[in-house]
């Protein structure tokens, strides 16, 4: 979240950490990562986060 910038493999802030840092509601952020899980950018892990995907998608 610092630069800006994740690389695939990347975790992802925490819900929490997320509606703080842009100030937005849990429902916003729900929603963000319905969009980027459909569009493959992003992946989750049962009980260990979500992920940037890389080019090809996850592989799980």
């Amino acid at each position: 979240m610092r630069s800006g910038v994740l690389k695939p493999g990347d975790r992802l802030p925490t819900t929490r950490q997320l509606m703080a840092h842009y100030d937005v509601s849990e429902t916003v952020i729900r929603f963000v990562m319905i969009q980027l899980k459909a569009e493959r950018l992003v992946y989750g892990q049962q009980g260990r986060g979500v992920y940037v995907s890389d080019s090809a998608g996850p592989s799980r």
